[in-house]
């Protein structure tokens, strides 16, 4: 503890200080105290944290014991000597801090108090000067932001002159397309959109073409200088659509719209415009309800073919030849046996001269592309 007070006061451990000069740090009531905390000799030391806090008491009494010269080193050195007697023992704190405030805040008359002089900083200067360093940081307003303006381009005089030398072509067309003029690619031009050309005086081959709808519209033009002139395409675009079916009665919808039934026999053909359709086939009773896209091209015809088939698998108990619609269908007796027709109604009649005194007709409903099974109980003779 006093190896640690020693270094707190002087700055330096005890054995880097000569200790007969510590006056010079520290006053000569302190320099006794250290001198004896840190002997070498144990036996010279304080015996006690009591018997040191004691003698810190004792640093503490009247300063009239101590001289004028002591005075300011001794109350300087008390400040880091506070902590260490609180550690030493609570009692001696309370005897150090009631010495200490007599020691510093005493009466007037008190011939040991200690003068307070009163010290006024003069003002503050305002730095007239500004830094390298502040103006380096200061921000600069932003300029403020400049106008561009672009002047309308202007075509070369020989340009224009050549223009007037040339003749006018405006072409216009319901249709899109790409547009080539003696076989040299004009670019797109947009249906219902016209567009202007200036071609050098002569003839000219113009081409307006769409492989899409399978349109190639092909004229030869005479252009005159100064002259306007016009190549205007207006088609109808429409083809036919034709649907093949083998079964009757199914609804025809297209892009919506009810055009049609099909008759099972004959095909059903549709005028449409040139482009793509939805078309829907639908038949409840039979269970049939289809959707297709179909592309139909300009004086085209596109074709869509729908056959349906429905099955029956049936037994009997009896071996019997098979007819469906009065076409025979099973020669030879079976008992199980496979039927496919066409979606919708149909007659099966079931045949055993010898077995059945008569034949066994019965009304099959067909669904497309769905197979029923059925047994079929006959009386024999």
């Amino acid at each position: 503890m006093g190896a640690v007070l020693f270094q707190m006061l002087t700055g330096k451990s005890p054995l880097e200080m000569d200790l007969d000069h510590l006056e010079a740090d520290v006053s000569p009531q302190i320099a006794r105290i250290l001198r004896k905390a840190v002997a070498k000799d144990p036996d010279d030391r304080f015996q006690s944290g009591q018997e040191f806090a004691d003698a810190l008491r004792e640093v503490l009494s009247p300063p009239s014991r101590w001289g004028a010269s002591g005075h300011r080193s001794t109350l300087r050195s008390l400040l880091y000597v506070l902590p260490l007697v609180a550690l030493l023992g609570g009692g001696a704190f309370v005897a150090l801090q009631g010495n200490l405030w007599q020691r510093i805040a005493g009466s007037p008359s008190d011939s040991g108090s200690i003068p307070i002089r009163e010290e006024h900083l003069p003002p503050a200067k305002v730095p007239t000067a500004v830094t390298e360093r502040q103006v380096e940081h200061t921000p600069q307003p932003a300029a403020p932001p400049t106008e561009t303006r672009h002047l309308p381009a202007t075509r070369p005089v020989s340009a224009r002159v050549a223009e007037r030398q040339h003749g006018t072509l405006k072409v216009f067309s319901n249709v899109a397309g790409t547009l080539s003029i003696d076989e040299e690619n004009r670019g797109w031009i947009e249906a219902g959109r016209s567009k202007t050309i200036h071609l050098p005086p002569g003839t000219h081959r113009v081409v307006l073409s769409n492989r899409e709808l399978n349109i190639r519209e092909a004229r030869t033009v005479e252009v005159e200088a100064g002259g306007i002139h016009t190549f205007k395409v207006q088609k109808e675009l429409r083809g036919t659509l034709v649907i093949e079916t083998n079964v009757p009665g199914l609804a025809v919808f297209v892009d919506g719209v009810k055009r049609g039934t099909t008759s099972g026999g004959s095909p059903l053909k549709l005028p449409l415009p040139a482009g793509s359709h939805t078309v829907r086939l639908a038949h409840s009773q039979f269970g049939i309800d289809e959707t297709h896209q179909v592309r139909v091209g300009y004086r085209k015809t596109a074709s869509l073919s729908r056959n349906y088939v429905g099955r029956y698998q049936i037994s009997t108990n009896i071996k019997v030849s098979v007819k469906l619609d009065g076409k025979l269908i099973h020669k030879t007796p079976v008992d199980k046996f496979t039927l496919e027709a066409t979606p919708g109604s149909h007659w099966l009649e079931l045949i055993n001269p010898i077995e059945l005194p008569a034949p066994h007709k019965e009304k099959l409903v067909f669904h497309a592309n769905k197979t029923h099974t059925k047994m079929i109980l006959l009386q024999g003779r």
